[in-house]
């Protein structure tokens, strides 16, 4: 999409397994979308709110994913002291990213999903999700009022 002149377009995404979580998740109040590319901007919005948060990592195929774990723990992480990890699934995440944080794309190179999507001649792609803040919206979806937005906190 990067090289693709999209200015004013709407354009309809769905991921193997991101959608999958965000219509699972879609009976509470407010979902968000976030990933390394749009951290900095969910953790402002995340700050904005006054609710309790859930993180939910998609995963592949139904089992965990070593970059969705990342992004959780990394997410934790720049929380900060907003953060109260309540599980041992959260514990992990922020531990593994304290190890990996140096160089998390590296790390990742281990990742099952990433080895299949470097077979497949991703690697600008795989580097791409990878990069922090590359965008500073945050889509959203508000349960009231039953609509989508991007919010730019």
């Amino acid at each position: 999409y990067a090289t693709m002149r999209l200015d004013g377009a709407r354009i309809a995404f769905s991921s193997t397994n991101g959608t999958v979580s965000i219509v699972k998740s879609l009976d509470n109040n407010r979902v968000a979308a976030g990933a390394f590319s749009n951290i900095s901007a969910l953790c402002r919005w995340i700050l904005q709110k006054d609710d309790d948060i859930i993180v939910v990592c998609s995963g592949w195929k139904g089992d965990p994913s070593l970059e969705d774990t990342l992004f959780a723990g990394a997410l934790a992480c720049k929380l900060g002291n907003h953060v109260i990890a309540v599980n041992d699934a959260a514990n992990m995440a922020i531990d593994l990213y304290r190890l990996a944080q140096n160089d998390v794309e590296g790390y990742c190179q281990k990742a099952s999903h990433v080895r299949r999507l470097l077979g497949l001649n991703y690697d600008n792609d795989v580097h791409f999700a990878f990069q922090e803040d590359t965008c500073g919206l945050v889509p959203t979806w508000d349960k009231a009022t039953c609509a989508l937005h991007v919010e730019k906190p």
